[in-house]
This record gives structure tokens, C-alpha cells and sequence, in this order.
């Protein structure tokens, strides 16, 4: 990432050219068993991870 839109917002289309490489190249998953990416899916560690 080179610069941040905060104005922007992304659309279908272009989503789609981004994800265009990688469908290509067989990077892809059947979308019974996607899954989502979570950023933040881990925010604190547990008592005994400490």
C-alpha cells in the first residue's frame, strides 16, 4: 500500500481485476470451504500464553 483514500470506496469491478491474477494462476478455493481472514482475529492472549 503507497497511500490511503479514506474517500474511496472499492467496488465489484475492482476487486475482481485484483483477485484476476491469482484466479489465473489456479489460486483458488471452492467457496464451500472459504474462509474469511480476520486482521484482528487474535487481540489478546489468553492467561497462560502471557
Amino acid at each position: 500500500i503507497q497511500q490511503i483514500h479514506y474517500g474511496l470506496h472499492p467496488r465489484a469491478h475492482e476487486v475482481a481485476q485484483l483477485a484476476l491474477p491469482k484466479f489465473r494462476d489456479g489460486a483458488c478455493v471452492d467457496p464451500a470451504h472459504a474462509m474469511p481472514v480476520y486482521i484482528r482475529n487474535k487481540v489478546a492472549l489468553k492467561e497462560n500464553e502471557r
